[in-house]
This record gives C-alpha cells, structure tokens and sequence, in this order.
C-alpha cells in the first residue's frame, strides 16, 4: 500500500500516529521525521497516547533510515564536512590535471567556487541523477556542462577509493546498487509526519520500498485554493502519483491543541487573495524597534508580563528567528538578565576559545613569532617544570631584549645573573622553564605530514599537561561557565587534530608541507568549526528557526527579524546552474529548484511559523538599526495586518532614543530597573510614578544596601556634572587649588609643544603635565618615535648645512646625483653611531627597516628640493638650522653641529595683549632671500596638521615660530613669505613627490618665488596673513586665560584621534558641554 493522507492547510505533529493500523504481526513501523529535534516530542506523544506503540515504532529520520537499512555504516565512513570539502577539492584538481579545464580554467583558482561546486553536487545528488545520466541529458551541450560531468565522475570514484560514503550515497546504493544488502523483514511499512516535500531521490527510496512490500504512509497538507503558497507540497503530490501513490482525505480531529478563531483566520486567509477582516481580538501583536537589542528586549518584557498576567507557561511560549546566529549572544545576555530560561544552547566558533587561542598562540611563537611569547607567559593553560612568577618572568624576558632562540637566551640571562647576583638561585627557576620552551622549539619539524604535525601538537599538550589542567579545572569548578565551556572545547579540538592528521590519506603525494601552512589550516578549521558549551534549560522557552516547527504548537509565538532582506531573505539566481538550465533538465524528468521556488519556500515557513500559535503572535521587527538606519518591513508582515481591522491590531513602537523604559513592566532586568527608579527619581515629573519609584528602591535597599548606597553616590556626581562649572568636566572648583595653577601657570616657561598640546585638548595637558600621568611604556626592540625623529633631523641638518650663506655653495638642481650620493653617506654615518650605541638591546631587523623609511623620507625631501628650485625664480638659502632658544647650549653640541651657531639660552618673550608668554624650542629650518624675505620649515617624518588646523589656529606650532623670530632675532613677520611642514609628500611610481611643503600657510603673491602652484589651497592674501596672525595670539590669550582660570574643559578643539591614553577617563561629552557654554553666555 502506497498512500497519501492530504490534509487541509496544516498537520500538528504525531498526526501520523493516528493512521497506524493496530496489527498483531511482530513487525515495526518506521516513523520519519524530517529533523532529528522532533525525536523526543514524538516520543513523549506516542507515550501520552499508547505507550505499548513504543515497541513497535522507530522514529528516524531520512537519513538514518538509510543507514540503518543498507550496509555501508559498516564498511564505509561518513564524509565529515572537512573532508568532503577536500575530497571535492581533490576531484577538482584531478579534472585539471588529467583533462584540463577551458570554461572553469579562471574559476579555479577564485574565492567560493569550489564550494558552489560542492553544493552543486549535493543537489545533483538528491535529484537522483547520475554522471552517466547526466551526459545523456547534455551531450549537445557546451563545454562548461562537460567539465561538470567530469568533476562529478571523479567526486564519485574518489568516495569509492577512499571508501567514504557521502549523505546521498546510501541512497543511490538502496536504489541501483544490487550487492547492498537490504534487509527489510523486520518492518511492517513506514509513515511520514511533518513533511512538506521530499526530494526526487527520497521519493524514488519510497515508492521502491512500497513496491518491496512495505506499506508507505505520507502525511502532506495541502490548501488548492492558494496554491502558491503550497507549490512545494503540490509538486511532491503530483511526483508521487505518478509513482502510483493513492490519495486519500486525511482528518486530524482530536489531535492538537484547540485555536481560537484568530488564529483559525490565519491558517485559512494567510496570502490568499482576498481575505476578510476580522477583529484580532487583542491576539495580534505588531513590536516596532530599533536593532536587535531593543527587539529582544521588547520580547522579555512582554514574556514576563505573559507569565505573571496571563499565566502562560514557559514552555508555551517559542520565539521564531529566521537569522538566529544575529540573535544569539543578544538572546542570551537579555533573557539571563531578565531571568527568563530559554532552551537554546550557547554556541561559539572554536578560535574564540582562550584554551584554543592559548595552544595557537603557543605555536606560532614556537615558531619564531616574537609578538605572542608574553602572552603564553600570561596562560593558564600550560603547566612548567617550576613554580613561577608570570610577572617577574616577563621583566626578566624584557631586560633580556626578547629573545626567542635558545643560545642568545642563554647568552643574555647569564648577564642578567652577573647583574642580580645576590638572587641567582631564585632566578634559575626561570632559566629551566625557558629551556622547556626552546626543547619543544628544537623539536618543531619545519615540514612535515599532516600527522607528523598532529604527533608534535599532542607532545606540546602532555608536556604542558594541558588537558590536566582544564579537567582539574573542571573538577574543581564543575558549576562555572568557563570550566565546562574548556571541557567542550577540548572534545571538539581534539576531532579536529583527529581529523587533520587523517588528512595524509587523501594526500599520494609524498612531498611535505611547511609548518606554517599546516597551522593555517588548523586556524582554518577553528574558524570553521562551532561547540556548545551550555546546554539550554529544559523548562524554558523554545527559540527556533523557521524550518523547526514542523507541526509544534505553541500558545504564544514571537517571530522577530520581520524585515526586508532578512525573513524572506533575496535569493539570487545561481550562477553555476541558472534557472534557464533547471528548466531544460525538468523535461528529462530531473527536478532542481528554480529560484522563486525558495522564496515560495520561505512564505511557506512563514505560514508555518504563524501556524505554530495557538491563541497569541506577535511580529517583531525593526523599523531602523541600532545606528539609525531605516529599514523596510518584511511584507509577510503586512499580509497578517491584511486579515485584521487595523484598529483591532495591538501596534508597540520603541522610538531609537527611548533609553530610559516607559513603563515598570518594560524592564527586562534588574539594571534597567534601577536605571528606570532613578531616573523618575530625579529627572520625572509626574508625583505618583516619583512615589512609586521610591517604594521600589527602598524594597531593593533591603536586598543589597551598600549596592545602593554606591548607586547614590553615582547619582550624586551625575547630577554634580549638569551643573554649569563642574569640576566632572574638567572645571576646577578648589579655590587653592586654581590659585596655585595660576601662580605656576604665571611664570610657566612653555614649549611648543606643551602649548600645542594644551590648545588641542586642555584636559589631555592637565592629566599629562600638571597631575603626572603617565603611560606604562614598554621598551622597544627597534626605534622609538623620538629616535626616529632625531635621526631624521639629524640627516637633513648637517646635508643643507653646507648650503649656508657664509659657506659660499648655492643649492643647484644640476647636482642632484651628487648630492643624493653626500645625503646617503650622512645617512650611513649617523646611522652607525645609532647601531653602535650600547645603551639598550635593537633588534637588527627591525631598525634595519626603520632606517629604510627614513632613508626613503630624507631622499624624496632631496628630490622635491631639487625639483622646485628648479621652478622657483628667487634663491633662498637656509640661514638657521635647528635653531635652540631658552634651552640649555654645550659646546660640544655646537662643535657637533647639532644646534644652530646662533642658538640662545634666554626664552623668547611673545607679547600678547594682557600677558607675556614665555617659550622654548627649536625652529627646524629658516630659509631667506638676499632680500630679507623668509620662510620657516619645520621636518615632519609623519603625519602632518592639514592647512585648516593651522588656519584655524587649531595648530600653533608654525605661527609660534614666526612670533619667536620676530621677539628674539628681531625679523619682520611682514617680510615672511610663508610657514609649512616639510613632509616626504606622495610619491607614485616613476613620478616626483608632491605635497611635500603643502602643509603650511603661505603668500599668495610668493608662490612662484618658492617653487608653489596657484592650484595649492593653503595660501592667502597679505591682509588675511595679517589678520592670522592676530588670531593666532587671540587664541593663544584666551588658551592661557582659561588655563589660570583653571579651566581643563574636556572638549578637544578637533576630533579624538584614534588612540589617547586618556580616553577612558576623560568622559567626554560635547553636546553637554557645549550646552553649557551657550548658557555662560546667556543664549
């Protein structure tokens, strides 16, 4: 008997049972099911109604069956995804060598491709078509379809090699293999529950089971009248009649829960075409938010109100997530927030494990990696042959300069030793625990097999005791998180190694591998591969996907994600096998889905997700993302709201700026709740929700006082920051304390920098020069940003310094060989004087390279000269290189020429309108004409200020330096042709730098005279330079007034940049503090 129950519209899941003949026969029946999460549903099923059916039912899936009922679980191994990853790789390959691809000679090699080829196969496969079928089908057809052919017949004959067995494979092997033992007596037929299709080759599995004798019971719903939405289903119906199953009128009466007439209204209107209204009853919901976040946290909230108003049960609720891996670190951190169990186990990929991290990082400094070797030092994952101090280990790996191979250790810590001599015998300790680490690096093979590698990793892991330790762990901590989360971890770990090291047997070739692919391929698979590591709690509320209802009801179904792009999602056509090509194979009877038949597909999970509820849904969407970005409505939404008078549809929208919950019932945990108490405390306005606050924080007082008495110290100093002059801003309050900043500010000798620093952000100069703070600094093996500079400096003073005035050589383009050949001896000699100092250990390949940088810096500053002195039409030569001012002068820095011969000791004195500043520094580089006119130069080796900061006066350095010639050596600042950073410049191949001195403010009337173009942006008129001017001492005037005020007000002049080691304590909010500056001034 080959039978077809057909339903209308929907099966609740057990029907099936229902049909079963009672039969005294010693036989089974085999109950399908099409997802194994079913199994225990089922199984609670068949015991609430006759709990003698247990014996005679097996409930299995698909493919369990199969297995169960041919041979090969036996004789052969299941392909594994890795595997048949390179099983297919490894047909690929074969194709290409033995026949040469010509239409996939360019695909090969790209991103992807050979995992659509992998899915193509899948696919293939379950359509019941073989290679041999295949070349049939397209013998006529271009060479692209004949390359497919191949890689299909060399994918099967490598599975028979091999003696691996693919999903489909058992299948083909029931179906045309006449060796497969089939052994069937056992059973009495089988009968299907929850599916809406099968695939060609299921179908083909069935009926041939049918025709053997097996009584065949396929359970399908099906509504005519909206064929569209059940074309998957009525193309199934229509396959197996033509197999000679029989239809018959299925009735489910009895069997599920009872639904109320809503959601009767949903089953039957759902996307038919012209549905009634009806009331919705107070049965349909419509959640608006913004992001993930404030979605799940609409859904706690309504859950605990379900729970405590309506008592519904925990496991009557389900929410319905079409991208559940969005969801599920938000799913988990709300809903344990708000003390809501959910039955969905924490999941992550394997490369976010610390343990995994820990081994990774272990191996690549094993292999020559510096970066990662303080880092294994810190894990607690590896047990030494000694007892160490982390710490102290790392401070004497530091003071030795780093090293990672084992003679220069034993070289350095022998010093180390000479050097702390009274505590040699503490210190041994750490020597032996280094020579662990160098015994497991001189056993690292550098290229080997795969299980070779996979032998070394296990002896690093018993070496270490690694497994030891995370099951001590364990043991000692068998409720904590972290501990099991290890615990599972190293099981999967450990299929992985299992699995690489098996690997060999898919390679012939002997040739080895290089260590450090075989540990990329082993991040690879830890990126790839996900483990549990807590299990969802069995009395809590089911989160599935759409394509896991399958005839589960619920009283309450949540379905969120509800947006376009996302549920339904775009399915493109496929680019491997268009849809023009699955036509043209259907009229050879070969069944492969065409696009829209997907996104048919997805309305049908959508019906069945709404199918799901018994008495309540609710559709939860986001109107915009968490960054406010608007996003459309999924349409499924709008055929629900269809079937229903609009007035009757419970609609909840969550503006994105609603922080603060609306209502008591909206917080989804204990924070929101205290966040809500004080802020009605002390920011609302209505008397009673103020009274009602206040009943609730004094019940929370008893549970936990000192908790709540640190929140009202929070409180207080939140509120102390809205106050207008707020020492939380920067503003200092302390009257002795702004007397003493003023006094020492009075007579503060400032340098450039400093003064810079202040009119950037004035708090950054506060924690840095008046409070002492300080930065952890870590000594460099290369050279630090201050050296750098230096050489470069250095470098470009003494080449331009041969062409000084009294030295009687002009600067001539003509020369450019020649002087790039002095500029690179300088470079060589200061050079050596760095890599002979003796001060502290540099590692030769890393400032080897920083000299290479400043080489090519200093080089593309020689071409750019060269280049506009060709253009420029009047001659300027460099009159002050690094000029000193208010520093201190030794003769044998001006016997060196490190400072400008006309460098002085006293400070300059800048005159401003109701105070004077006093500075120290050094000036770069003044070029001058024989007419008086001048330019001022400061070398920059990295990023520049943009013209804007300095026309702005956001930037100070250059406007200064014009102020201190004009103070000190008496220039007139109207003879000044302009002030720029000298800059390497862009340089592309084969072209000159540019840009090199575009960084500045110069004259409009002297560009030509310095080699300039018009089309440069950062030039003004004589008048606006002017004017400049005294807006920078303006600026300066209001900077310094501030500060004596004691006005550290944190709001920089410009954007944060990237990386400020004040940045966390800083707080800084502009709006707030913007807003108080309107209010100072009355608006």
């Amino acid at each position: 008997m080959k039978k077809i129950f057909q339903y209308d519209t929907y099966i609740p899941l057990g029907t099936g049972l229902y049909t079963l003949p009672i039969t005294q026969e010693n036989k089974k029946w085999i109950y399908l099911i099409p997802t194994a999460s079913l199994f225990l549903r089922v199984k609670e099923i068949i015991n609430r109604l006759e709990p003698h059916f247990a014996q005679m039912i097996e409930i299995m899936t698909f493919d369990q069956m199969m297995r169960v009922l041919t041979s090969y679980s036996h004789s052969k191994k299941m392909l594994t995804p890795s595997k048949q990853e390179l099983i297919v790789k490894k047909a690929v390959e074969k194709v290409n060598q033995e026949k040469g691809f010509q239409y996939f000679r360019d695909s090969i090699h790209k991103n992807g491709w050979l995992h659509q080829i992998e899915i193509w196969l899948g696919e293939i496969r379950r359509a019941n078509v073989t290679p041999e079928q295949l070349a049939v089908f397209w013998r006529e057809h271009s060479q692209k379809y004949q390359e497919l052919i191949w890689i299909y017949q060399t994918y099967k004959q490598l599975l028979e090699h091999y003696s691996f067995i693919d999903h489909e494979e058992p299948y083909y092997s029931f179906l045309y293999d006449v060796n497969t033992e089939i052994s069937l007596d056992q059973y009495h037929g089988i009968v299907t529950d929850q599916f809406y299709d099968f695939s060609p080759i299921q179908m083909n599995v069935l009926n041939k089971m049918g025709n053997l004798g097996l009584d065949i019971l396929i359970h399908l719903a099906i509504d005519e009248k909206r064929s569209d939405l059940f074309q998957w289903t009525r193309n199934t119906i229509r396959y197996l009649q033509e197999l000679d199953f029989m239809i018959e009128k299925g009735s489910y009466e009895g069997n599920g829960e009872p639904i109320n007439q809503t959601i009767q209204q949903l089953n039957q209107s759902l996307f038919s075409k012209f549905p009634e209204k009806i009331h919705a009853n107070s049965k349909v919901h419509l959640f608006e938010s913004t992001g993930i976040q404030r979605e799940v946290e609409m859904m706690a909230a309504e859950i605990k109100s379900l729970v405590w108003n309506q008592k519904v049960p925990l496991e009557k609720i389900a929410i319905i997530i079409s991208q559940l891996e969005q969801y599920e670190d938000s799913l988990h951190r709300v809903m344990r927030d708000s003390g809501i169990p959910i039955r969905l186990a924490k999941k992550e990929r394997l490369i976010h494990n610390p343990f995994v991290q820990a081994i990774l990082t272990l191996l690549k400094a094993l292999n020559g990696q510096k970066e990662y070797w303080i880092s294994i030092m810190l894990s607690p994952y590896f047990s030494w042959k000694k007892k160490i101090n982390p710490q102290q280990w790392i401070m004497i790996f530091r003071e030795c300069g780093y090293p990672i191979s084992r003679s220069t250790w034993n070289e350095r810590f022998e010093k180390y030793l000479v050097r702390n001599e009274g505590k040699r015998e503490n210190l041994l300790i750490y020597n032996d625990v280094m020579q662990q680490l160098f015994d497991l690096q001189d056993q690292l093979p550098k290229k080997g097999s795969h299980e070779q590698f996979a032998q070394y990793l296990q002896k690093i892991e018993r070496t270490l005791k690694v497994k030891e330790k995370i099951k001590h762990f364990f043991l000692q901590n068998p409720t904590d998180e972290a501990a099991f989360r290890d615990l599972k971890a190293y099981d999967q770990w450990f299929e992985i190694k299992s699995e690489l090291a098996e690997i060999d047997q898919l390679v012939e070739s002997e040739q080895e591998i290089p260590f450090w692919d075989w540990l990329q391929s082993l991040i690879l698979a830890c990126e790839q591969s996900t483990y549990e590591y807590s299990q969802g709690k069995k009395a809590g509320i089911h989160i599935l996907k759409p394509n896991q209802i399958r005839g589960r009801q619920f009283q309450v179904v949540f379905i969120t994600g509800l947006v376009e792009g996302e549920f339904p999602r775009a399915i493109k056509n496929d680019w491997l096998m268009p849809d023009e090509d699955r036509r043209e194979l259907r009229q050879y009877g070969v069944f492969l889905t065409l696009s829209h038949d997907y996104e048919k597909q997805q309305k049908y999970q959508f019906f069945q997700s709404i199918s799901a509820a018994t008495d309540q849904i609710y559709l939860v969407y986001s109107a915009k993302t968490e960054d406010g970005k608007e996003q459309l409505r999924s349409f499924f939404i709008d055929e629900v709201l269809d079937l229903f008078q609009k007035e009757s549809i419970d609609h909840r929208k969550q503006d994105i700026s609603e922080v603060i919950p609306s209502h008591w019932e909206s917080c989804t945990s204990e924070r929101q709740m205290i966040t809500k108490i004080y802020h009605e405390l002390y920011q609302g306005f209505d008397p009673l929700r103020k009274k009602e606050a206040l009943m609730r924080k004094r019940q929370y007082e008893k549970k936990d006082r000192l908790l709540w008495e640190a929140i009202d110290r929070g409180v207080e100093v939140e509120q102390r920051r809205e106050e207008l002059d707020s020492a939380y801003d920067g503003i200092l309050q302390n009257p002795r304390f702004k007397s003493e900043i003023k006094e020492q500010l009075a007579n503060k000798v400032w340098s450039t920098t400093q003064l810079n620093e202040a009119n950037f952000c004035r708090f950054s100069y506060f924690a840095t020069h008046l409070l002492k703070l300080s930065e952890w600094e870590e000594q460099e093996e290369s050279l630090n940003p201050i050296e750098k500079g230096d050489l470069f400096h250095r470098i470009l003073q003494r080449f331009f310094d041969r062409f000084r005035q009294e030295k009687e050589e002009k600067f001539s383009p003509e020369h450019y060989e020649t002087y790039r050949k002095w500029l690179l001896d300088i470079a060589k000699e200061e050079w050596q004087l760095i890599k002979n100092q003796d001060l502290r250990f540099l590692d030769p390949v890393l400032t080897d390279l920083d000299f290479k940088r400043i080489l090519q810096d200093v080089k593309q500053i020689l071409e750019h000269e060269t280049h506009w002195r060709e253009k420029s039409s009047t001659y300027f030569y460099p009159q002050f290189l690094e000029l000193s001012f208010g520093l201190p002068i030794e003769e044998e820095m001006l016997r060196n020429g490190e400072i400008d011969p006309s460098s002085v000791k006293e400070h300059a004195k800048v005159k401003l309108r109701e105070r004077t500043l006093l500075l120290r520094g050094k000036i770069d580089r003044v070029d001058i004409n024989h007419q008086g006119q001048f330019v001022v130069y400061d070398y920059k080796s990295g990023q520049a200020p943009n013209p804007k900061e300095i026309r702005e006066a956001d930037h100070l350095q250059l406007p200064i330096y014009l102020f201190v010639l004009e103070t000190l050596l008496g220039f007139n600042l109207d003879q000044a042709v302009g002030v720029a950073f000298y800059t390497r410049g862009e340089k592309r191949q084969g072209e000159r730098p540019k840009d090199n001195r575009n960084k500045g403010l110069w004259k409009s009337d002297w560009l030509e005279h310095v080699g300039l173009s018009k089309r440069m942006k950062s030039h003004v008129q004589e008048e606006d330079w002017k004017i400049w001017l005294e807006g920078v001492k303006e600026r300066i005037e209001q900077l310094l007034g501030q500060l004596e005020q004691g006005d550290f007000g944190v709001l920089p002049n410009k954007e944060c940049p990237t990386y400020c080691p004040y940045q966390y304590i800083c707080r800084k909010d502009t709006e707030r503090i913007k807003k108080k500056l309107l209010a100072r001034e009355g608006k």
